[in-house]
């Protein structure tokens, strides 16, 4: 237990120090296993560390395969095909050509590291392209390849895992390839039909739907190696996809169940691996293995992706930044791991070679992409300077005023409404706007969102407002997305406030019917500059209730955003954008009070 909370602790750290969490992790293990000798986990859980590593395994490729939609796949066009195939090819004759060559590996160990790097970890990937935000379709391929490649990478291993024991139990391999694809794919499929019929024939209470699934894909995953050797993970990630494709089909909760139990593991199984490594394997590598891991990194990267998209009209640049973009992760690691306790206990003594040139593998490209990735996005032009800009719902008069207050800043801001009036509006002022649903995927996958940072709803539906900020918290972060206060009801005697869904803009009292009241009433957002003549308190007091404070843009360009719980602290030098009463309306105002 303490593992595994420590590995939940490690994977807030690292979101606390923007790193990826992996390799913390990996980090954390080494120092309480190898390096601190805190951690034994062959003594601590003795013969049960095999199916735990098995059983997380198979859980993570099962959640993994579950992410996978092929009608998404279609959608990339075909450079993402020519990654999947080309590029899978090229990667591993490569390197299964460099574990021959430079660390001296026989063939078929080589064969199977070259399988297992193959993959390029979308948990690993899908936070580096938040923090860089490249254009949309270099975005895009990046994101899609690592989703793919991680069952695609892991049914390699699999069928080379297979051909390796087969052959050293003196059987045909092809025969004990070809039950391994049966049983695998027959009980996977089999299983995904299944679940996906009690899904959608309500069998289950929603209460259950995401321990029953997990436990369905586990007893598939117990079947198919009941029938053959090791081909539950093909199974339960055969599983995941057939239930990610099914028609009428919502897994979206069960995808998050999965996505929640995947951190417990992940955390849990790092910290074991990372222990469980020795400093006599890692001394076994010497300087072979920094050649190996430069040349992956250098020359079989580059090389694959530019095989791969030769005759595409790719440009240059966005085949630069392919070629960089390929962090190894989670199944890499784990599925190395758990082949490697598979084969020592058949014979395979070079692979315990296997865990540490994974995992020095992970730690460098982890640590390349992590590095490298945004400043080589700037330079190749394929991402902005700045993430502060605003995804806003609404395009009515008010809206448009406040875009065109951070657009004269040079803030970037798009607007999205479904109201075609608005939008015409929006773009006769000059205001990119976009005529949609904010709940439609095309909005969150194919809108250009280069340089925004923040999501705004405007719009007079509390609910919508707030559905869309948690759509889009999973892309710009809970603490970067907002919604206006909720409207009071008649049978409530309070605010909604504490209701919200999102962080509430501007102020607790600043419902939208208040903002549209001040706003025909002649108020407008209106930007000053702070000097050490005219200071923040010296704007309330010229204006009084008069105006409400809206954005903060720092004299550094950052941008922050009035809301209940946050209130900046304005500097001279930075200017400030407040909805600003006319001067008759607040004589007016002041001479009723009185």
């Amino acid at each position: 237990m303490s593992v595994l909370t420590l590995g939940v602790g490690a994977q807030w750290l690292a979101w606390r120090m923007r790193l990826p969490s992996i390799v913390l992790l990996i980090v954390l293990g080494l120092a309480i296993g190898p390096l601190g000798g805190l951690v034994d986990p062959d003594a601590l859980l003795g013969e049960q560390l095999f199916p735990f590593v098995s059983i997380a395994v198979a859980a993570i490729l099962f959640e993994g395969g579950l992410s996978l939609r092929v009608k998404e796949l279609r959608e990339t066009g075909r450079q993402l095909w020519r990654l999947m195939t080309v590029g899978i090819l090229a990667t591993w004759v490569l390197i299964t050509a460099l574990g021959v060559w430079i660390i001296g590996l026989d063939l078929e160990l080589a064969l199977l590291l070259g399988a297992i790097l193959v993959v390029t970890g979308p948990t690993v990937a899908l936070p580096l392209l938040q923090h860089v935000r490249p254009e949309r379709r270099i975005g895009a391929l990046v994101k899609w390849e690592g989703i793919a490649n991680d069952p695609i990478g892991a049914l390699l291993a699999v069928l080379v895992l297979e051909w390796m024991l087969a052959a050293g139990a003196g059987s045909s391999p092809f025969v004990s390839l070809a039950i391994a694809l049966v049983a695998g794919v027959g009980i996977g499929g089999f299983g995904a039909w299944f679940v996906g019929l009690a899904l959608k024939r309500h069998w289950l209470p929603d209460a259950l739907h995401g321990a029953a699934v997990l436990m369905a894909a586990l007893f598939a995953y117990v079947a198919a190696n009941g029938v053959h050797h090791e081909c539950g993970l093909m199974a339960v990630t055969v599983m995941g996809i057939g239930l990610a494709n099914q028609r009428d089909l919502d897994i979206e909760h069960v995808l998050e169940f999965g996505e929640n139990l995947r951190v417990v593991l992940i955390g849990g199984l790092f910290l074991l691996l990372g222990a469980r490594v020795q400093l006599a394997d890692l001394a076994l590598l010497g300087p072979a293995s920094l050649a190996f891991v430069a040349l992956i990194v250098l020359f079989v990267r580059p090389f694959a992706v530019w095989t791969s998209l030769v005759g595409l009209g790719v440009p240059w640049r966005e085949k630069a930044f392919l070629g960089i973009m390929a962090p190894r992760g989670i199944i890499a690691a784990a599925v190395a791991s758990l082949f490697a306790l598979q084969l020592e206990e058949y014979g395979f003594h070079q692979a315990r070679l296997l865990v540490p040139l994974v995992f020095l593998v992970i730690l460098t490209t982890v640590s390349v992409c992590g590095l490298a990735a945004r400043p080589l996005a700037l330079g190749l032009g394929l991402a902005s300077e700045k993430n502060d800009g605003f995804l806003v719902l609404g395009a009515h008069p008010f809206a448009r005023a406040i875009a065109e207050s951070l657009l004269a800043e040079g803030v970037r801001v798009v607007l999205v409404d479904s109201n075609r009036a608005n939008i015409a509006a929006a773009e006769a002022a000059g205001i990119p706007a976009h005529h949609a649903s904010i709940r439609s995927d095309w909005v969150q996958s194919d809108l250009a969102l280069e340089g925004i940072g923040h999501f705004v709803g405007l719009v007079p539906n509390d609910e919508v407002n707030g559905l869309a900020a948690l759509r889009f918290q999973s892309l710009f972060g809970r603490a970067n997305c907002f919604q206006l206060a909720a409207t009071a009801r008649d049978d409530e005697t309070s605010r909604l406030d504490d209701q919200a869904l999102a962080r509430v803009l501007f102020g607790a009292q600043f419902t939208h019917a208040e903002l549209e009241r001040r706003f025909v009433a002649g108020a407008r957002p209106r930007r000053t500059t702070l000097t050490d003549g005219f200071q923040f308190s010296d704007l309330l007091e010229q204006h009084g209730d008069g105006a409400v404070p809206l954005f903060c843009v720092k004299r550094t360009g950052a941008v922050q955003v009035f809301g209940s719980d946050m209130r900046p602290t304005p500097e001279p030098g930075d200017r400030l954008i407040c909805l600003v009463a006319d001067q008759a309306a607040r004589i007016e105002r002041r001479a009723s009070a009185a």
